[in-house]
């Protein structure tokens, strides 16, 4: 197979574009967030969204890790540097000393409202390029391939 053949069978590879599309858009909306005044990293904002949904609602750090698909120690090492930029607090459970509740402080509340305006910001950008009628279809597709994937 020549060198050609291979990078075109390549670049028909579904989760190989969706890799290359997943890193553009993780460090272009990381650059995007940096210039916040309370800047967040992409990799906290599931954890940040969560709560935000949840309203006043405190979360274990289990059932978050549960909720977002991660194991418990990446979890834990993105809300360490959350609860260090007071965007969320840490209270110990008073019956079970070992389980932790995480919840979403008003900091953490307005750099979510921030987050969402970038996020809203991006997908603009992104979708100025597509027909309404396109993006329909991509957000239909994406949702397929995310629940196909999640049996």
């Amino acid at each position: 197979m020549s060198v050609n053949e291979a990078q075109q069978r390549v670049q028909q590879l579904v989760s190989f574009n969706l890799a290359q599309v997943n890193h553009k858009l993780f460090r272009h909306t990381n650059r995007e967030l940096a210039k916040l005044p309370t800047p967040v990293l992409m990799e906290q904002l599931p954890i940040l969204f969560m709560l935000y949904l949840f309203g006043d609602e405190c979360k274990s750090q289990q059932e978050i890790a549960n909720a977002l698909d991660k194991d418990k120690s990446g979890i834990l090492r993105s809300i360490r540097t959350l609860e260090k930029n007071k965007y969320v607090r840490v209270v110990q459970d008073a019956d079970d000393r070992r389980k932790n509740s995480v919840c979403l402080t008003e900091a953490g509340k307005a750099v979510c409202e921030l987050a969402i305006d970038t996020a809203q910001s991006l997908d603009k950008e992104i979708t100025e390029h597509l027909t309404a009628e396109e993006t329909e279809s991509l957000l239909r597709i994406l949702n397929k391939i995310n629940t196909a994937i999640s049996n």
